[in-house]
This record gives C-alpha cells, sequence and structure tokens, in this order.
C-alpha cells in the first residue's frame, strides 16, 4: 500500500492519545524552531553607494 508521507502521518495520529498528540505537537514545533535558529535566513545583499 503505498501512502504520502502526510496521509502516514494522519493515520498515525488517529491512533494516537491526546498526550502523544500534544507531545507530538510540541516536538514538532520545537524541532522547526532549531532549524530556524540553526540555518537563518542568507545575509542581505551589500548595496555599494557610488560616488558621482
Amino acid at each position: 500500500m503505498r501512502c504520502s508521507r502526510g496521509a502516514c502521518a494522519l493515520f498515525n495520529l488517529l491512533h494516537a492519545s491526546v498526550v502523544e498528540r500534544i507531545v507530538l505537537f510540541i516536538g514538532m514545533g520545537s524541532m522547526w524552531l532549531l532549524v530556524g535558529c540553526v540555518e537563518p535566513l542568507p545575509p542581505k545583499a551589500v548595496v555599494v553607494e557610488t560616488e558621482q
């Protein structure tokens, strides 16, 4: 049986208890927060002003 990751995650969450869902939600949020801190946005482009 083939299924996408989203469908598999949804299927797994249907059988999870409330506590498991809360822990998973907090864990995934923490993971995304960590990824955002480790891999920040690229640096801004440097604007070079020329004198006329």
